[in-house]
């Protein structure tokens, strides 16, 4: 059995990407958020799939948790972590700035068990990168001026795209110390 832990995901990629795992076998599913969006009602509907004969193993495991928050302090997630052999693969919907991927990583526990970390990232961190004008984006494109001014000018146009970039740049970080291996969704604004 596999273990999969998911941040956030209440939302509707968040929601989609539940109910497409929960229809695997052989894995396990535990999510861990706040609780509160439009989408999260729609967990009932999940439920009654799955006692009715169809693909879906089960419900997932739910735990609050506010990323704001020391993860330590998510009582009943943490009992969880410590209960796993392994976490699979994390997928990250949630980390909205850099506090939230520290949190994991100083968790020794919980950094220590995870295959794979999935972090749910965005376009816009080429916002406060320089790019080529003109030129199609590519991955390496993500690279912060070197110059303090730039990088400050760029950093205010889009504060969003600057945290979600500094979450990354957090996990690249990790990983160059030896840490678990991660990938990088750049979805789309719209």
């Amino acid at each position: 059995m596999k273990n999969c832990l998911i941040f956030g995901g209440n939302g509707f990629l968040g929601y989609e990407t539940l109910l497409a795992i929960t229809s695997l076998r052989n894995i396990n599913v535990v999510v861990a958020n706040r609780g509160r969006s439009w989408q999260w009602g729609k967990l009932r509907s999940l439920e009654e799939r799955t006692q009715a004969k169809g693909p879906f193993k089960g419900m997932p495991q739910i735990f609050k948790l506010d990323r704001k928050e020391p993860l330590t302090r998510a009582g009943e997630l943490m009992k969880y972590i410590y209960s796993v052999d392994s976490i699979d693969f994390v997928i990250d919907f949630s980390a909205y700035n850099k506090y939230a991927i520290e949190q994991v990583i100083e968790t020794e526990e919980l950094r220590r068990k995870i295959g794979h970390y999935i972090y749910i990232s965005t376009d816009s961190v080429y916002e406060v990168c320089d790019v080529s004008a003109g030129k199609p984006l590519r991955e390496c494109d993500s690279i912060r001026p070197s110059c303090p001014k730039r990088r400050h000018k760029l950093d205010k146009k889009d504060s969003y795209g600057r945290k979600k970039l500094e979450c990354e740049e957090v996990l690249q970080t990790q990983r160059l110390n030896k840490g678990f291996a991660f990938t990088f969704l750049r979805l789309a604004d719209v």
